[in-house]
């Protein structure tokens, strides 16, 4: 007789992140700030930096990032169980990114500030990054105040 497949312990639904709620967002703003002191960050930066020339552009990238994508959500499950990575929709603010509710203080923050472009506001608020050395966290949007629009779904 052949064994039954195991059955999940749990499962983890990820939502859009403008479609979390506050006490959902708390969940996620926290665990990824824990991540960040307990230099998870500075990991995943350099796996992505290592495997960057090998995946980009080729037929891994797809299962690269999936792959790196939950890893970086199995970490934050050792923190805090109840956290789902959310995903951002992009296709309402492909005409506009910059305007887009995830680029403001209450979820990612704005664009960067100050000659080096540290990002000042939102959940990364004054983070510095550790890999390949000490700086803040940087966003540096193309446009100034602005963000070249993106191609529609259509379009792709």
């Amino acid at each position: 007789m052949a064994a039954r497949p195991s059955r999940c312990d749990s499962v983890v639904t990820r939502k859009e992140v403008r479609d979390l709620s506050s006490s959902e967002w708390k969940i996620v703003s926290d665990t990824i700030a824990r991540m960040q002191e307990l230099g998870w960050f500075t990991y995943f930066a350099s796996l992505h930096e290592i495997y960057f020339p090998v995946v980009h552009g080729q037929s891994q990238f797809l299962p690269f990032h999936r792959r790196l994508i939950r890893h970086f959500e199995m970490v934050g499950q050792r923190i805090n169980p109840e956290f789902a990575l959310p995903y951002w929709n992009e296709f309402p603010d492909y005409r506009n990114p910059a305007k887009s509710k995830v680029l403001t203080d209450r979820l990612l923050g704005g664009n960067g500030q100050g000659g080096d472009k540290c990002v000042m506001d939102g959940v990364q608020a004054n983070w510095t990054m550790h890999y390949p050395s000490d700086h803040c966290l940087r966003r540096d949007f193309d446009r100034g105040d602005a963000i070249q629009a993106w191609h529609s779904t259509e379009f792709i």
